[in-house]
């Protein structure tokens, strides 16, 4: 029975402890990166993504579609910001 009860404490304090700080993790990420990219997009100088992408020519334009940047790009800078988040948790981020 000692085993068994061992047993339970560590899924409780490993497994189900890191499952619920990484969701809330999660959770957070995901609220908040989209505020604060509509927040800061202003100050940078941009109105809009769409009215900077206006101004690429078509023949750049069809590089970045077969490179497909319009997938990479806020995969990128979603897991930038994520990295940097998470690495400013003093439990978390070494």
């Amino acid at each position: 029975m000692p085993i068994l009860w061992a047993i339970v404490q560590w899924i409780f304090r490993e497994v189900i402890v890191r499952f619920v700080l990484m969701a809330a993790i999660y959770a957070v990420i995901t609220v908040l990166i989209p505020i604060l990219l509509n927040y800061a997009l202003p100050f940078l100088g941009v109105g809009s993504l769409t009215d900077s992408f206006s101004l690429i020519s078509p023949q750049v334009w069809f590089f970045l579609d077969v490179a497909r940047l319009d997938y990479g790009l806020p995969l990128i800078l979603s897991a930038a910001i994520s990295t940097f988040i998470i690495r400013r948790i003093p439990i978390v981020g070494s």
